[in-house]
């Protein structure tokens, strides 16, 4: 099968048609491959023919992860049975072993990401009970540790973590709300009580999230809000899902800023739907599925376009916009 999943590649000359008005998909992206789940391979959307592997481990699969933007570590979450660590992968030493950050000290591993300053944060969002579920940060500095030092920063029942373009604020979502939490001052704002998946854009003045899924035809929807105003700027419907469709998987800015792709999973997960939607307008397009027909779990961009500024909107109107959280 692995020469059968190569060979879609070798005939892979566009990955999106989009029409001359609207720019191109591109940058490069690390994937998990389709069918062997301990294997990590990188490409560039524009030129898929530059697919590689850059990582196996044959003995632990590998589940979501992340990518330092611009920089070489890859964090990800790996499982062993029933147990699940986050691992840390140097993509400039790939022959070397990846670093055991958790060491089986934390169950119920969600989600990993780590930020453009070599931050780390990961959730427990599958702990029992609930009330035990948090948010923990491992600081830069700890990572040279042989077992850092994990600290927590919410006890919350967090699922989605992803960092902001200039690595001070962390959006998360619990089952059906959408939060930011500010990790140097703590401050905590709720974004949205119906939504799941956030994303913040790659010049950290927007934020993206699918509302709660609905099996109910033409029921679905995503919204991207300013985070100056909390205000919305676009609303997004989705059509034409699946009939299997069991619900989203995740959202992803394209590295300019001018894409957002989502992601759904079907019945029993059989299958990934990864689709591309134009910010300006225009068709909701499949990418990856000449990768593989049933579309790809994971993936991450390995940079933003944008250039990030020191402080954005994320941390103007923390106290003017403030809402209650539960």
């Amino acid at each position: 099968m692995k020469y059968v999943f190569i060979s879609f590649y070798l005939c892979f000359t566009v990955l999106l048609p989009f029409a001359t008005t609207q720019a191109e998909l591109t940058g490069e992206v690390i994937f998990g491959h389709p069918e062997h789940f301990d294997e990590l391979w990188m490409t560039h959307v524009e030129d898929p023919r530059t697919a590689h592997r850059i990582f196996s481990d044959p003995v632990e699969a590998i589940g979501k992860f992340s990518v330092q933007k611009g920089g070489p570590l890859l964090v990800f979450i790996s499982f062993r049975g029933i147990v699940a660590d986050v691992h840390l992968l140097d993509r400039t030493q790939p022959r070397r072993k990846t670093r055991n950050l958790t060491k089986g000290l934390f169950d119920g591993i969600s989600d990993v990401a780590i930020s453009k300053n070599r931050d780390v944060v990961f959730t427990t969002g599958f702990l029992e009970p609930p009330e035990a579920r948090g948010i923990y940060l491992i600081p830069h500095h700890q990572l040279k540790r042989d077992l850092p030092a994990a600290t927590p920063l919410k006890r919350a029942s967090a699922v989605n973590v992803e960092w902001s373009p200039n690595g001070e604020v962390i959006a998360y979502a619990t089952g059906s709300e959408v939060f930011l939490l500010n990790i140097f001052t703590s401050e905590h704002l709720r974004i949205a009580s119906d939504g799941i998946a956030p994303a913040l854009s790659p010049d950290g003045k927007k934020i993206a999230f699918a509302h709660v899924f609905r099996p109910e035809p033409h029921e679905n929807h995503l919204s991207i809000l300013s985070l100056a105003t909390l205000q919305p700027v676009v609303h997004i419907e989705v059509k034409a899902l699946p009939d299997d469709t069991a619900g989203w998987w995740g959202l992803s800015w394209s590295p300019d800023g001018q894409y957002l792709i989502y992601t759904i999973f079907t019945k029993n997960f059989h299958s990934f739907h990864n689709t591309a939607v134009p910010i300006a307008g225009g068709p909701h397009e499949r990418v990856f599925e000449k990768l593989s027909p049933d579309g790809v779990r994971e993936f991450d961009w390995t940079r933003i376009t944008y250039a990030v500024e020191s402080r954005n909107h994320l941390t103007t109107l923390w106290g003017e916009i403030k809402q209650p959280d539960h």
